[in-house]
């Protein structure tokens, strides 16, 4: 049995909307969200083949396949299967996009329900296509298979080493034999192994983290459950590492972003780390490119983790210490800089302050109350958080902002008081001639460049207030802008700049 449909109106716009949401080719994108897919679909084996002289490339799978809605809904613009959240694959748009450039896309499925295929293409501005229901041309067990016919313009794009490429870069935790022996303890969809396949060869790498020194194992605890974990280190290696630098923040195996969680360290070229955050699904955008700026779990994993990663680096002299209070020179910059965020409401995030009751503990272990500034509004996971880094016998500066807190109805008893958190920006300075930045913001700390041109000039020539300002002042910007949400116009970075410094001019 079969019958025809179409895919809603004015598809080939729909298409190329979709198109639009991703920052690479939609042929790249098809094949990570065809992957993502399986992965979602419980698959233990992906094999990608590719087809030069027939102009074909073929996603199959041993997942659980769909059922008739899921196909049903697979075809329709207007309907998704999946909810946010659920899966890295949650939009289920491989085939979709596919038909950017493709003449035709095949999709057969196999579940313990229901069975069929489809035959689907552009045409004029409809997306016609046919289901044959309880037939499969070549598709011979449980799970989804998807060919995908180039067009003219698309057959020569893939290549076996490109597509090679883009699974180590976007898939690599599934790839390297160190870190894909860990998943399936991880995750329970995981728990029987997942293997990718180029033309039915197994995609699989020595493990990067014997190549590393200085390693280290690292966790993010969210009230007091592990949520995330992974490891740091510098690669020793003598040939080229298989993946880009950073530290790779992975949900279920996926890549989503590499990062050095704002720092700036020596040696950032040979530093690789691996991150698993499962729980961070709900904070991917439909990409699967980025983390949503302004997510909550977001935030506080970035907190969490840049934390972790600070303390590796500091250990390790790949970044300087940043000094404790008494020892900072720029204390009286750094109040006149939170005086001025203060007054600032699209930055006075940096160095908000408001009162909360909490109970505190003096250096001998006994009850105290005092007042304390809070620099942000804390949760039940930043209280936690406090609580943890106060148990390191040496703590850096930054780690001494998170002191310990305990809220209302927790065990200790004691006088609630109002007390203070000091927050705010804080200065430090790093001589680094192997950068063109003047400064740097992390979201605590505005780095100095004292080895920059720029900051010579100003120390000789009796302007280093002046540069110091304006590095923070810029610094915090390019920070907000590249943390919001949309592109930031121009004009907003000369608005916020004007009314700095035009704060920073009364004060004087």
């Amino acid at each position: 049995m079969s019958y025809q449909s179409k895919s809603g109106v004015n598809v080939r716009r729909l298409v190329q909307n979709i198109q639009d949401q991703y920052d690479f080719a939609p042929q790249i994108a098809t094949l990570l969200e065809l992957v993502a897919n399986a992965l979602d679909a419980h698959a233990t084996k992906i094999n990608i083949q590719y087809n030069a002289e027939h102009a074909r490339v073929i996603v199959e799978d041993d997942g659980v396949g769909m059922n008739e809605a899921q196909f049903k809904n697979y075809h329709d613009f207007a309907a998704s299967s999946k909810r946010r959240g659920t899966g890295i694959g949650f939009a289920g748009q491989g085939a979709k996009l596919a038909l950017n450039f493709c003449t035709h896309v095949v999709t057969e499925t196999c579940s313990k329900d229901w069975r069929g295929y489809s035959d689907w293409h552009l045409k004029g501005d409809d997306a016609p296509y046919q289901v044959f229901e309880h037939e499969l041309p070549s598709l011979d067990h449980q799970g989804t298979k998807v060919t995908l016919y180039l067009g003219s313009e698309s057959k020569h794009f893939y290549s076996r080493k490109l597509i090679q490429r883009w699974m180590y870069e976007h898939f690599y935790p599934l790839i390297d034999r160190g870190i894909r022996k860990q998943y399936p303890d991880i995750i329970s969809r995981y728990q029987n192994g997942v293997t990718l396949e180029l033309d039915g060869k197994p995609l699989l790498e020595t493990a990067i983290e014997n190549k590393l020194a200085h390693f280290q194992e690292m966790r993010v605890q969210i009230q007091k459950q592990t949520k995330a974990f992974g490891w740091f280190g510098v690669y020793t290696g003598n040939d080229e590492p298989p993946i880009p630098p950073g530290i790779m923040l992975c949900t279920y195996g996926k890549v989503i972003e590499r990062s050095y969680f704002k720092k700036e360290p020596r040696d950032k070229e040979q530093i690789f780390g691996w991150i698993e955050a499962p729980y961070l699904i709900e904070a991917v955008t439909t990409d699967k490119g980025r983390f949503i700026k302004g997510n909550k779990r977001w935030e506080t994993f970035f907190k969490r983790a840049q934390n972790e990663f600070t303390l590796w680096l500091e250990k390790n002299k790949l970044i300087e210490r940043a000094p404790r209070k008494s020892a900072s020179h720029f204390a009286t910059a750094e109040r006149e800089v939170n005086a001025i965020f203060r007054n600032m409401p699209e930055l006075s995030m940096f160095a908000s302050h408001g009162r909360q009751d909490a109970v505190a503990l003096n250096p001998n272990g006994e009850l105290i109350a005092g007042d304390e500034r809070v620099q942000i509004k804390l949760d039940a996971e930043e209280l936690e958080a406090r609580e943890q880094e106060q148990k390191e016998s040496e703590r850096t500066f930054e780690e001494q902002q998170r002191e310990l807190l305990m809220t209302p109805g927790e065990a200790m008893t004691g006088e609630m008081r109002p007390r203070v958190i000091r927050g705010g920006v804080h200065i430090l300075e790093e001589a680094r001639d192997d950068k063109d930045e003047e400064s740097w913001f992390d979201g605590t700390t505005v780095v100095l460049n004292i080895a920059h041109p720029a900051y010579r000039k100003a120390a000789n020539s009796n302007n280093l207030q002046y540069h110091v300002f304006k590095c923070v002042c810029l610094s915090v910007i390019e920070f907000t802008m590249e943390n919001q949400s949309g592109e930031p116009h121009w004009r907003q970075v000369l608005e916020l700049q004007r009314k700095f410094f035009a704060l920073w001019g009364e004060k004087v």
